[in-house]
C-alpha cells in the first residue's frame, strides 16, 4: 500500500508502505515496511515492522488454538471484534473466493 488510507482493513495478509489509520486485521502476516505507518489497533497471526516503520496502537496475535482460522480455512468466520461489521461480512466473502 502507498499513500494513507483512513479505514479499517482485514485481509489474509497484509504488506503496507504507507499509512494507515485504523484497525488493521490480517489472518496470516502483517508487513510495515520502512516507509509504513500503522495507528490504530492491529490483529495478526504474525507481525514484522522494518527498522524506520512506525505502529502506534495496541496489537494481538491470537494463535489457532484461540480460534483464529488459517488462510486456508475457507468456511470460517474471521473474529474481529473492532472492525465494523459490513468490513467483516466483505472479508468472509473474499476468503469463500
Amino acid at each position: 500500500m502507498w499513500g494513507s488510507a483512513e479505514s479499517n482493513i482485514a485481509a489474509n495478509n497484509i504488506h503496507t508502505a504507507g499509512a494507515i489509520y485504523g484497525t488493521v486485521a490480517a489472518r496470516g502476516q502483517l508487513v510495515i515496511t520502512r516507509t509504513g505507518k500503522v495507528d490504530g489497533n492491529i490483529q495478526a497471526r504474525s507481525l514484522r515492522i522494518a527498522e524506520g516503520g512506525v505502529f502506534q496502537g495496541t496489537s494481538k496475535m491470537p494463535s489457532k488454538a484461540a480460534g483464529l482460522p488459517s488462510s486456508s480455512d475457507k468456511e470460517a468466520e474471521f473474529p474481529v471484534s473492532d472492525i465494523q461489521p459490513h468490513l467483516k461480512k466483505k472479508a468472509k466473502e473474499a476468503a469463500a473466493k
